[in-house]
């Protein structure tokens, strides 16, 4: 998320608490993923965030809280309360550093940005911007094995057209690899 313009999740559209924006899914999801044949280490996340309200005086703050795909979105890793700009809140930095268990992964890793507020003014939200994932994307460590899986005939049909798959291996491939499928 960049300039010119920051997302924006309005008080009418958020959930009042942490319980809540959970179970209703109130949340921006974002995913990184190497390359085949790469890991990365994701080191740090970093957003900013802002709380106005233009018109009414019936909210004074936002949350918002990030859980990770690392742990199947089960603990918040960071979180920050905005205090509405009319009161002198301001664009604030909710920096996260990524601990071990984000080092040296090979698949997917999704983020979830929650927001949550006070508010039920449609004149009132929480804009987000500058979203940062930072880490180093290398080759994959030794000892470690990446097999993918390609359907070689996308248009395959019973009987008529058979299937095929294509098997990729990255890694040392000086010894074999027993892969399984049922």
């Amino acid at each position: 998320l960049s300039s010119p313009a920051a997302f924006l999740a309005g008080g009418t559209m958020t959930s009042s608490n942490e319980t809540q924006a959970i179970a209703q899914a109130d949340y921006l999801s974002v995913a990184v993923s190497p390359s085949f044949g790469y890991e990365t280490t994701l080191t740090n996340l970093e957003v900013s965030t802002i709380y106005y309200n233009t018109t009414s005086l019936d909210a004074y703050n936002s949350v918002l809280f990030v859980r990770s795909s690392v742990d199947n979105f089960a603990t918040t890793i960071g979180a920050v309360t905005n205090l509405v700009f009319n009161y002198g809140g301001g664009w604030q930095t909710l920096s996260i550093p990524l601990g071990p268990e984000f080092a040296n992964r090979l698949g997917q890793v999704e983020f979830r940005l929650y927001i949550y507020d006070d508010s039920n003014s449609g004149d009132a939200g929480t804009c987000v911007d500058n979203l940062y994932i930072r880490g180093d994307v290398n080759a994959l460590s030794a000892g470690q094995q990446q097999v993918s899986i390609t359907a070689s005939s996308p248009n395959a049909a019973v009987p008529s057209t058979p299937g095929a798959f294509t098997l990729t291996r990255a890694s040392d491939v000086s010894a074999s690899l027993d892969v399984y499928y049922t």
